[in-house]
């Protein structure tokens, strides 16, 4: 009986400790295991395109890798009802009239140390290239052992140029 509690307490402060926001394994959020929608840009390169997160979450509907560019509501109602499956999450609205929504779903991650995140997305004559990276457990580092499914998805400005992606280097975990 004792053993058990100080497993449970164990796990318990292990969880506490991994899930904390001063832990998060990617600093840029703290928030990286709940759905969030913030209103405030995200920091992106000069000259590139204002990000505004519309949801960053390690729980998702979609456990496949996809990028995705959503310009207009009834293909965002789609994604939405893929993404908020199994998580309920209410959907955010978004004004397609002035933004649209770009980002990335990693697909089923065996531990809770891998997060997505989109860096930044710059402006060219012919296209928009959305940049991001894999939060990938880094060495030594202790994780929550359960199937994640992250996506950053942000708003940006509307355009009906093609949209690329390019993924940067994994970032570890510490």
């Amino acid at each position: 009986m004792m053993v058990r509690r100080l497993l449970a307490s164990a796990t318990l402060a292990l969880l506490a400790a991994c899930t904390s926001p001063g832990s998060s394994p990617d600093p840029a959020s703290a928030s990286a295991g709940s759905d969030t929608t913030r209103s405030e840009p995200l920091a992106s390169e000069q000259g590139a395109a204002v990000l505004t997160d519309v949801v960053r979450s390690q729980s998702s509907g979609v456990d496949s890798q996809r990028l995705v560019a959503v310009a207009n509501a009834t293909d965002w109602a789609t994604l939405w009802a893929a993404h908020a499956a199994t998580t309920g999450a209410v959907m955010p609205v978004v004004d397609f009239g002035r933004s649209m929504v770009v980002g990335v779903f990693a697909g089923m991650r065996p531990d809770g140390c891998h997060h997505i995140r989109v860096t930044g997305v710059s402006r060219a004559s012919d296209h928009r290239l959305v940049r991001y990276h894999h939060v990938v457990p880094g060495a030594g580092v202790i994780c929550t052992q359960a199937l994640v499914q992250p996506v950053h998805l942000v708003a940006i400005e509307h355009s009906t140029l093609p949209t690329l992606f390019a993924r940067d280097p994994d970032v570890a975990a510490n």
